[in-house]
């Protein structure tokens, strides 16, 4: 009965830590100085930006991308994620109405989620504003193995527009994937992936496009965790090896 009590409460932690993976308000960091040492700036730094403005999703802090060529990036570590089970999202302060170079996106790099950055590219995926092609919508990437940068034009998608949204990019968990990107709730685009395109584990986030844009743009909010749809099954698996021990 005791392997059986420790079972279960292996795949609750299990599933509870899956939940916790990597989320960053920018509320911790004092000062710019703070902010960076977590943060490797790009070729330009993003602005810690401390006084409200524009309203923060999650006071008070959030980062801004002005009109030159700023990001920051970070390393998942453990809280790498497979593509296939990826839940990417981040709020973002659309700040023209104009077309720019205003994006957040996940990469991977490298054969392990410590490699350091400049190890080979195996993907990207991002989502926000790109001026590639003219349109009304936002736009998504997938960099290998498929169209690369496309527009979010599904019937119900938004247009865009000065203020915050709410950007996602969803894996369904399946062996050969399909990615949802979402503006505010609203499904812009899916693209089917290949099993090898989904065993690629997104271990660098990147904030800001680190190249020069038309329009500026605020990130809050930074969250990358297995999708909902993975946790769910290890709950059941769990639960269906609990039952055969029970038997």
């Amino acid at each position: 009965m005791r392997k059986v009590f420790l079972l279960g409460t292996a795949v609750l932690a299990l599933t509870a830590g899956a939940q916790a993976a990597f989320f960053d308000n920018f509320d911790s960091y004092a000062n710019q100085a703070a902010f960076n040492a977590v943060w490797t700036p790009g070729t330009a730094a993003m602005t810690l930006d401390t006084d409200g403005s524009p309203a923060p999703q999650s006071s008070p802090n959030t980062i801004a991308q002005g009109l030159d060529a700023a990001a920051a990036f970070r390393n998942l570590g453990a809280d790498s994620v497979q593509l296939r089970n990826v839940d990417f999202s981040f709020d973002f302060y659309d700040g023209g109405a104009a077309l720019g170079r205003t994006y957040a996106l996940l990469e991977s790099r490298g054969s392990s989620p410590t490699a350091s950055r400049e190890e080979g590219l195996n993907q990207i995926i991002a989502i926000g504003k790109y001026n590639g092609t003219a349109t009304t919508k936002y736009s998504g990437r997938i960099a290998i193995g498929s169209i690369n940068w496309f527009n979010l034009d599904a019937p119900t998608s938004p247009d865009r527009s000065v203020g915050w949204h709410t950007m996602r990019i969803v894996g369904d968990g399946a062996p050969a994937p399909t990615l949802t990107f979402y503006v505010d709730g609203k499904i812009g685009k899916q693209v089917t992936l290949t099993q090898a395109q989904g065993d690629v584990l997104m271990n660098w986030v990147q904030v800001g496009s680190n190249l020069t844009s038309a329009t500026t743009a605020n990130f809050d909010n930074v969250s990358v965790t297995p999708e909902p749809a993975t946790l769910g099954f290890l709950a059941l698996a769990g639960l269906a090896m609990l039952r055969r021990r029970r038997a």
